[in-house]
Parts: structure tokens; C-alpha cells; sequence
């Protein structure tokens, strides 16, 4: 086993990634790692691990001096493989997980083709995980990519992203990973990439320290989710990990999108939709303009009988069906 192998298995231990299987040379994250980092970074990134230490406290670890701790840190922050926090005038660094984090951070400095291919390559392994036969009974409910199973991504509508977003103080925005991915391998889809996703509180700081994003105000913000949802994108709430005031928004399409490829129900194994929120049709409302189907982004609305059904077991709760509806027929509620 080398040491890049042993940094992926070690990631996967602390972070407790749900779809853990023993790493080999052949794995999309050990190829990431060894186009990104050296062996020194390796063996320096496996002194970090979920919780934060300063760079005092690494040079005592490693046996660094301070400079050189420091020179390490800040390059492993570079290349996406630490998050740091910022707590007055001191940093603390730490691990970050494969998603949401270093998946996300690669966009800054380390994406390219081949990594954009990895990417994929990461995706389609989860997903062979999940469809694993012996899985199949218990896909009911979608976990997220590699942080703790109490942290699950999912789909709000607009009104619950804006309580969200109260509860921050400092904003960032950034452009797609998933779209810029995809369109690195010549597979765009035509969606927003530019200043799209949102992080709000200590990951917002990071981004904006980093030059990975851009402060933006509240107001900007809102802004930003009106032109997702003008768009026809979905919003996806992921709380990372460790960090209790933080919070990523992205606006998703079933096109690029990698939490799509893992957690939309149809697209891989799953039995029914996580999302505690569902779309609900006032009939003595519709005209049936069909907004609502056109919109959708998992196919969960159709014409029945002359009428506009919502099937249960495909609805994310997203909220772009209201956008699209002309006579205001179709709302957002949460489920019993």
C-alpha cells in the first residue's frame, strides 16, 4: 500500500464515509492525490485530522520548525487537501473531507481534465456502491458523499435557503465545480458556472480568504438564488462537517451535478425521495399551462386525467415548480 492509499483510507476513517472500501492504486482519489501532492504533503496531511490546530501546534507534532510548518500548511490549504478557520489572528488547519470539501476546493488551482475525469470516476464508484445488490433493501434513505451521516444534503425550497442565509453574517459566492468539471471533459450543459454556488459563515471565509470565492452581501445573495431558480436549478443545502455554522448553497441541475448523480431518486437505487418537503397541486386553481412539468428537474409531475399529479416517490421538494406556475397552483409543504 503507499502512502497516497493510506491518506484516502485515512479520510475515509475519520470522517466516517458511509461508502468506505479499502483504497487501491487504481481508486479515483489516490490518483488525485498523486497529481496533487508530494510525499511530503502526504506525510504532513496525516498529522491533521477533523479538528483544527494551529501551526504552533503542528510544528510540535511533525518536529517542523515553525516556518517550515507553516510553508507546509499553507500549501496543503493551496491545493484543497486542509480547510482552515480563522479565530482572531490565529488559523487553524485541518483535514478536509473528499465532499463537501476537497471535491469542492480543487476548483481554485487543481482542476483540470484528468482531475475532472477522476471526479466522475468518484461519482460512478458511489454510485456502483449503492446499486451493490445486498444494498438495494435499505436505499431508502440517501446518505451523504463522505461526511458524517448526520450531515445530509438536501433540497429546500426558497423560502427555507433564506432562513439559511439569517443565520449567516459573512457570504461567499463561487463558480460550479460539477458544471466545471463536465465542461473541462467537453460536456457542458449550458447551465450558470460563474459565481453560483453560495458558502455562508467560516467555509464563506475560507473561500473568500483562499481566492477560491467572493464576498457578497445578503441582498446579492438573494439575488443569486433568483436567478438559479429563473433558471430552472434546485437548491441543495449541505452542512459540512465540524462546522456548525457554516453552510454550502448550491444550485443544481440533474445534468452535472454530483449530489444529483447520487441522492435524485431514478438516478441511481433509490426508493423514494429524502427531502422533507414535497409539492402539493390546488386543482380549482390549475389551468393546467404545465409549467410545472416542463420545470421540473426530476420528472415528478404529470397529467392525469386533465389534471396535475405529483408523484411522491420523485419529488425533491425543490420549489421550481411554483416558480413556473402561472396561476399559482402549486406549493411547496412540508411532509406529515
Amino acid at each position: 500500500m503507499s502512502i497516497y492509499t493510506e491518506l484516502a483510507d485515512y479520510i475515509d476513517q475519520i470522517y466516517e464515509n458511509p461508502y468506505r472500501i479499502p483504497h487501491d492504486e487504481s481508486r479515483p482519489f489516490v490518483k488525485i492525490f498523486r497529481r496533487l501532492l508530494s510525499e511530503e504533503d502526504v506525510k504532513a496531511a496525516m498529522k491533521l485530522d477533523d479538528h483544527g490546530i494551529t501551526a504552533v501546534e503542528f510544528a510540535s507534532k511533525t518536529g517542523f520548525s515553525q516556518v517550515k510548518a507553516e510553508k507546509i500548511l499553507d500549501r496543503l490549504v493551496k491545493k484543497g487537501i486542509s480547510f482552515a478557520t480563522y479565530k482572531k489572528d490565529v488559523t487553524f488547519y485541518q483535514l478536509a473531507p473528499f465532499c463537501s470539501g476537497i471535491l469542492d476546493f480543487l476548483l481554485k488551482d487543481g482542476l483540470d481534465a484528468e482531475i475532472a475525469q477522476y471526479i466522475q470516476d468518484y461519482v460512478d464508484e458511489i454510485n456502483e456502491f449503492i446499486n451493490r445488490p445486498e444494498r438495494k433493501k435499505t436505499a431508502v434513505r440517501s446518505v451523504p458523499i463522505n461526511v458524517s451521516v448526520s450531515a445530509v444534503p438536501y433540497h429546500a425550497s426558497f423560502n427555507e435557503v433564506l432562513s439559511y442565509i439569517e443565520k449567516g453574517s459573512i457570504y461567499s459566492v463561487s463558480d460550479c465545480l460539477c458544471r466545471s468539471a463536465k465542461e473541462k471533459l467537453g460536456r457542458g450543459c449550458g447551465h450558470t458556472i460563474k459565481d453560483i454556488c453560495i458558502q455562508i459563515g467560516p467555509y464563506a471565509e475560507f473561500y473568500i480568504r483562499t481566492g477560491r470565492g467572493r464576498p457578497i452581501s445578503r441582498q446579492e445573495v438573494i439575488e443569486v438564488l433568483k436567478k438559479s431558480e429563473a433558471e430552472g436549478l434546485f437548491h441543495e443545502i449541505v452542512k459540512p462537517q465540524n462546522n456548525e455554522s457554516s453552510y454550502f448553497v448550491c444550485s443544481c441541475c440533474t445534468c452535472c451535478c454530483i449530489a444529483a448523480r447520487t441522492v435524485i431518486p431514478g438516478v441511481v437505487s433509490r426508493i423514494e425521495s429524502t427531502s422533507i418537503y414535497i409539492a402539493q397541486v390546488d386543482a380549482d386553481k390549475c389551468t393546467g399551462c404545465c409549467g410545472c412539468i416542463d420545470s421540473c428537474p426530476v420528472s415528478a409531475i404529470d397529467m392525469e386525467t386533465s389534471r396535475i399529479a405529483i408523484n411522491p416517490s420523485r419529488c425533491i421538494g425543490c420549489g421550481i415548480c411554483t416558480f413556473f406556475c402561472t396561476s399559482q397552483a402549486v406549493s411547496i409543504i412540508k411532509k406529515g
